[in-house]
């Protein structure tokens, strides 16, 4: 399913796995978002756009989360290649 501000409301309080603009897997920690990745065929956390939590917080804001995320995970994997 499209990562959009209706699906990212609908997992609220959970973890996602985000590729190409989708969401491909999901759970309530990050070990079973992992697990669910895995089941899904992506093996691996880089081959995703991003895996982040969800906040919980209806006064977060989708597009202000979503710049956050990408940037954090740019940033990480920029330093674990070095």
């Amino acid at each position: 399913m499209p990562l959009d501000e209706t699906t990212w409301r609908a997992h609220a309080g959970d973890w996602i796995a985000v590729q190409g603009g989708d969401i491909v897997a999901s759970g309530e920690t990050y070990y079973q978002t992992l697990t669910a990745m895995g089941e899904a065929g992506i093996p691996d956390p880089e081959d995703c756009d991003f895996v982040a939590w969800v906040p919980e917080d209806d006064r977060a804001k989708f597009e202000r989360w979503h710049t956050r995320v990408r940037a954090a995970h740019l940033e990480f994997r920029r330093r674990l290649r070095g």
